[in-house]
């Protein structure tokens, strides 16, 4: 598989993700042309969207949330221990902020980009039960805006936490002394508390689609 593969097909799925706003009602236009690590998609004047994309959804059926850009992890302890402290940490604890539970384990160098600004005013999101091919309609996809990314993980962390869905990256072996670390939340719980449905014919995909748009987003 050549090097860029990845990299040309996501940046296929952004193209078509920003087709997919607009026929929604958004003015919306890439903004990370110049820079990849800019935010994807401009709405209007300071506001942004995101864009993500996962294959072999029908294999997990969660949707990954970027928690932690970097931590440092002074004890290096395995992935494996500070899975177990974070989890078995939950039983005598009495915090009610998440950053501030994390910040008992880790040293927090950089929240991840949905936690640490405003910007970010909602993700689209792509799921694929399978592998993506060129052409095919997404199984799900859905809006969720940070609102409710923040608010899901506020009422839910401790129990997220405690069924293993908080993952942890420890790059030490490479050299890098940061990790970063995401949560698993279930699509399924999301669109039920969060998000209302829209089906239309879409003229990108020359196809009837379903979109689940988080009613937050008009906030």
């Amino acid at each position: 598989m050549p090097p860029d593969y990845y990299k040309e097909k996501t940046a296929q799925l952004e193209e078509i993700g920003c087709d997919i706003l607009n026929e929604l009602g958004f003015r919306a236009s890439r903004n990370n042309l110049g820079a990849i690590n800019q935010h994807d998609y401009i709405v209007s004047s300071g506001v942004f969207f995101d864009f993500q994309f996962s294959e072999d959804f029908s294999r997990y059926g969660d949707v990954r949330i970027d928690l932690v850009s970097a931590y440092l992890n002074h004890n290096n302890y395995t992935r494996m221990d500070l899975q177990n402290r974070l989890k078995l940490g939950l039983r005598d604890d009495s915090s009610r902020d998440l950053r501030e539970y994390l910040g008992k384990f880790l040293t927090i160098s950089k929240m991840g980009k949905y936690f640490e600004t405003d910007d970010v005013k909602a993700v689209l999101y792509f799921f694929f039960d399978h592998k993506y091919v060129a052409g095919t309609v997404p199984d799900h996809i859905v809006l969720i805006s940070n609102v409710t990314i923040r608010t899901y993980l506020a009422n839910n962390w401790k129990s997220l936490i405690a069924r293993d869905m908080l993952k942890l990256n420890i790059k030490s072996h490479l050299g890098d002394r940061h990790g970063s670390a995401f949560f698993c939340a279930r699509l399924a719980d999301l669109i039920r508390e969060y998000c209302d449905k829209k089906e239309y014919f879409s003229q990108t995909f020359q196809a009837r689609v379903i979109v689940w748009l988080d009613r937050n987003i008009g906030e």
